[in-house]
């Protein structure tokens, strides 16, 4: 965890930056925490977005929107 009692500044910020830089190198314009929000809009937008991981919010996305008829889900 990023912000843990204890833990100094220079260790968080060692952490974050890590964990953007993992994002970062997937080219992917979202990161795994936002991944879920563009996907119930692709229905209507036509369109796909390049996810870094799957998480457990983009999963049932996929299935909400392959149980409504959506070729955006998956």
């Amino acid at each position: 965890m990023l912000g843990e009692r204890g833990r100094t500044s220079e260790a968080v910020a060692e952490d974050a930056v890590a964990q953007f830089r993992t994002c970062h190198a997937t080219g992917a314009p979202v990161d795994p925490h936002t991944a879920d929000q563009p996907q119930v809009y692709l229905p209507l937008a036509g369109g796909r977005v390049p996810m870094p991981s799957e998480t457990v919010r983009v999963r049932a996305n996929v299935e909400l929107l392959d149980a409504l008829g959506s070729d955006a889900g998956g």
